[in-house]
């Protein structure tokens, strides 16, 4: 028997072909959503049936952290720090999401770890510079091998036909040739000069219609970010072996609500169940106002804390323990932040700034606080910078 990544917030129940194919669709057709700066981005981005992050957008620091026999809960997203807290020894992780679709991806992932070995599923779903990336070939050999699972695979089949169907598209257009050439001079090849070219032709073509699967699946892969598990084919190997003895349970919820879904679930009345030793939240509280991701700490977080557990989270702003400004500042940044008005600006960027600042001030005044700033790199921009990943504990 495959291991798999269990739903416990709901009645196990097989879903309907026409209901996996819809969430597929949505995902294909999916269309920018139009964000209203005054209202928690949270809410906004992360949907059901929205984006799929195939990987990780942060680089997982686990390995800082003494994790072995951990008791731990964590944003699922790609299902990468879920692999990587197992190579760290974690025996029991409760991820969330509430986004379905990632459950799908997490699951993908567990089954092609079973079947793959380290070259063929890194190239597979994290070297977007490979001939092997997100392979059709490879995609139908895992499924061949692997135990039949109809709707995982029902969901998937539609996003690999749409996928290469797009690839099509992209590369009979006339000036498809001019972005190759010019992505290649960068050292790009295969896959990320489609996801270029479906970028870049917009500009040069205002009739060109960007593929949404692309925004939506492929263009969120162009990040060198990956866990320890990931660095060698002997940590490949070791997270493999560890995950077969590691208890890994799924709610689709968001972090608001969180250990009211838990609580539903029993599993905070088990005996065996003594707090979690980390919550790892990646970088979620950048999309929720400060005061009110206060609150979640409060009344949804900490209650579920051992008494010397965490709680870690990342964010783009950095030098916080440096910044001085004061509530009413924040506010006026806030109203500031507008969608069409600045040019040349991300408005989004900039909330996420305001909602990080605000939130690390506030828990400062009641919480044991540390920050640890990581470099980053994003493959597609080429841009540098860094990630700050904040700890929050009991004082």
């Amino acid at each position: 028997m495959e291991k798999e990544i269990k739903i416990v917030n709901f009645n196990e129940r097989k879903e309907k072909t026409r209901v996996i194919e819809d969430s597929a669709n949505r995902v294909i057709s999916s269309k920018p959503t139009i964000i209203n700066v005054n209202n928690d981005l949270s809410s906004q981005l992360f949907k059901n049936s929205s984006s799929i992050y195939l990987n990780p957008t942060e680089q997982m620091i686990f390995g800082n952290l003494k994790l072995n026999d951990a008791t731990v809960a964590t944003i699922l997203g790609s299902g990468d720090f879920v692999f990587d807290l197992a190579y760290q020894g974690a025996k029991n992780i409760v991820s969330f999401d509430i986004n379905l679709n990632q459950l799908r991806v997490a699951n993908l992932k567990l089954k092609a770890m079973q079947h793959m070995e380290y070259d063929n599923y890194y190239s597979f779903f994290s070297d977007i510079n490979s001939s092997n990336y997100l392979s059709e070939k490879t995609y139908k050999e895992l499924k061949r091998i692997s135990e039949k699972d109809p709707a995982l695979y029902s969901f998937f089949d539609i996003i690999f036909r749409k996928k290469e169907e797009e690839v099509k598209r992209i590369r009979r257009h006339p000036m498809y040739q001019y972005v190759v050439e010019a992505s290649k001079a960068m050292g790009h090849d295969y896959t990320l000069v489609d996801i270029e070219a479906n970028m870049t032709l917009q500009s040069i073509d205002p009739s060109y219609r960007k593929s949404a699967l692309f925004d939506s699946i492929l263009g969120l892969a162009g990040s060198k970010s990956k866990g320890t598990y990931l660095e060698s084919n002997e940590n490949y190997d070791k997270a493999r072996k560890n995950l077969k003895n590691t208890d890994i349970r799924f709610i689709n919820t968001d972090v608001s609500n969180f250990k009211g879904k838990l609580d539903a679930t029993g599993y905070t009345t088990n005996p065996n169940f003594e707090g979690f030793d980390l919550i790892y939240l990646s970088n979620v509280p950048e999309y929720i106002s400060g005061e009110k991701f206060s609150c979640i700490v409060d009344h949804e977080l900490m209650p579920l804390l051992k008494e010397n557990g965490a709680i870690m989270y990342c964010c783009q702003a950095t030098n916080l323990s440096s910044i001085t400004v004061s509530r009413e500042q924040l506010e006026e940044m806030k109203k500031n932040i507008q969608l069409t008005r600045i040019p040349n600006t991300n408005p989004i960027s900039q909330y996420q700034m305001v909602n990080s600042i605000e939130s690390y001030l506030l828990l400062s005044e009641k919480y044991d606080i540390t920050t640890h700033e990581q470099s980053t790199y994003a493959l597609i921009n080429g841009l540098e910078g860094n990630d700050t990943y904040i700890y929050v504990k009991r004082k």
